[in-house]
């Protein structure tokens, strides 16, 4: 299996090409030895292709802190923040991405020489679970840090779709093939995203435009998905019983 993983600024995709272990009876000796686009693009298929997806992810812990200043301006943000956060995690739970997990209280543990005041100040934890599904998978399952869950979950948001063959450079018996692709949003991706409006709204708060809260700026809308176009190349390789995938280029 070759891996090539690409990050955007909004969000992540990656394209998995799998490599044909075998021929296809697509793909025989009557072909010749020119390899023609219908071919390039059945082979392609059957191989299992392009698995392109565009992810978000989701953390498991949602940090509440009562600040020890009391109210104020600095407290009704983090309280905002903390909302909307909280909001979009029990959306989650909804859809069967997470489960709820007990909540935790944590103190505040101050490091002598650091300055920092913890009289007053208390820290609960709201925490989640992943649920591994087709459309989620779990990232450091079960990994802590400084007592908190570092677990976070990869929900696809959409998968690629519709590849074409735009072109094809051949020698001999090696061959450049240039494909194009688009996306197709997952039915996860569809029942959820109705659900997570109230929390969107939040990332366009002017208060908290210098710190919104991790979910914000990974969810691309339905239109921005089908709208978003990808090309690459794979290279191909003639045997003695017929063409075969052998790398991405």
């Amino acid at each position: 299996m070759f891996v090539y993983r690409h990050r955007y600024k909004r969000f992540a995709s990656s394209i998995v090409v799998l490599l044909a272990a075998a021929c296809f009876p697509s793909c025989s000796n009557a072909q010749g030895d020119k390899l023609g686009r219908p071919t390039a693009l059945r082979i392609l298929q059957k191989s299992g292709g392009l698995k392109n997806e565009i992810t978000a992810d989701a953390n498991t812990v949602v940090e509440w802190e009562e600040v020890w200043w009391g109210r104020g301006t600095s407290y009704d943000q983090h309280q905002l923040y903390a909302q909307g956060d909280l909001d979009f995690h029990n959306r989650l739970v909804e859809v069967g991405v997470l489960r709820k997990k007990p909540d935790q209280v944590n103190p505040c543990n101050s490091v002598p020489g650091s300055g920092e005041i913890c009289e007053g100040r208390k820290f609960l934890d709201f925490n989640f679970a992943v649920i591994p599904s087709a459309d989620v998978r779990v990232t450091f399952p079960g990994q802590i840090m400084n007592s908190r869950s570092i677990e976070f979950g990869t929900v696809v948001l959409a998968r690629a779709s519709d590849p074409k063959v735009t072109g094809i450079t051949q020698e001999g018996t090696d061959a450049v093939v240039e494909i194009e692709f688009g996306y197709a949003p997952t039915s996860l991706y569809k029942n959820l995203l109705p659900l997570i409006q109230r929390a969107l709204s939040i990332c366009s708060v002017p208060e908290l435009s210098s710190n919104p809260p991790q979910y914000c700026g990974h969810w691309p809308s339905e239109a921005e998905i089908r709208a978003k176009k990808e090309s690459g190349s794979l290279n191909f390789r003639k045997y003695d019983d017929g063409w075969r995938i052998v790398s991405d280029h």
